[in-house]
């Protein structure tokens, strides 16, 4: 038997920097901004939102902070600190400002 390797992914996935790259993450916040311009402009209710996910790396000397019962560990949804993160994951989500007004 053949076991296929599927990745899970996020359609709002951008892309991956090595560092936490301060000009790189601010070009894609102004891009975002101007997304955000652009469909003001045009009337639309849609806006853009940038995340940047740390992730720890496979060999982190952060790891067990983040392990079951460890003291940042959470049982949804993990928050990475930046200080602790390898490597940084940059997302961008649509969110409707009707809903946030």
């Amino acid at each position: 038997m053949v076991k296929e390797k599927s990745m899970r992914h996020s359609g709002n996935y951008i892309g991956t920097l090595s560092t936490y790259d301060e000009e790189k993450i601010e070009a894609a916040r102004f891009e975002v901004a101007t997304w955000n311009a652009r469909s003001e402009l045009e009337g639309s209710d849609m806006r853009w939102r940038l995340r940047v996910r740390p992730r720890l790396g496979r060999n982190s000397p952060f790891k067990h902070l983040y392990a079951k019962h460890g003291p940042l560990w959470r049982p949804s949804s993990q928050d990475i600190k930046r200080e602790h993160g390898a490597r940084f994951d940059l997302y961008v989500y649509r969110r409707y400002d009707h809903l946030h007004r």
